[in-house]
């Protein structure tokens, strides 16, 4: 609990500094602020508001590049792999756009002709590789995501798809 009180025309600000082990699946933190308003007739009037801070898989992601032959080389032999499909008329530029400004994957091959595709690439907390596919359709995304665990890659898939149906940034 973080008790403190604020006068009239006043602000505060508190820092709040959260430690991770692993980030193998997006975490999610249920927070509730507590207030009392003092009232001019010597009531109090109380209240809450209640959110979630969402941390996404995504963001734990550390940057890192590799060229397209290695990347090519490296994905077959990844054991964990997820695969979602979401509806979207949206770009594929805006849609590459949105995910590399969201998270720290780095594009290793970018296909702009009929067959419009990416290939992206980061290292996970434990430093192992992350490669993704991003396949426009028509009329939806294809994500294929290829790391060394299960769990990491079902996460990161659901983090995709969920930037993906999110029209407009």
């Amino acid at each position: 609990m973080l008790p403190f009180e604020l006068t009239n025309k006043a602000s505060n600000e508190h820092v709040l500094h959260f430690e991770f082990n692993k980030i193998d699946k997006t975490q999610k933190i249920r927070v509730t602020l507590m207030y009392c308003i003092e009232k001019s007739d010597g009531h109090n009037s109380e209240d809450r508001l209640n959110f979630t801070l969402t941390f996404p898989s995504i963001k734990f992601l550390n940057y890192a590049t590799i060229g397209e032959t290695s990347y090519k080389f490296i994905v077959g032999d990844l054991a964990g792999s997820a695969s979602e499909k979401v509806p979207s008329a949206q770009p594929f530029d805006i849609v590459i756009d949105k995910i590399t400004k969201l998270s720290n994957l780095s594009v290793v091959e970018l296909l702009n002709d009929e067959n419009e595709a990416a290939s992206l690439y980061a290292h996970s907390y434990d430093d192992s590789p992350v490669c993704i596919l991003i396949k426009k359709l028509p009329d939806k995304y294809a994500i294929d995501v290829r790391c060394m665990d299960s769990t990491l890659a079902n996460s990161i898939a659901h983090d995709l798809k969920e930037i993906i149906s999110k029209n407009g940034d």
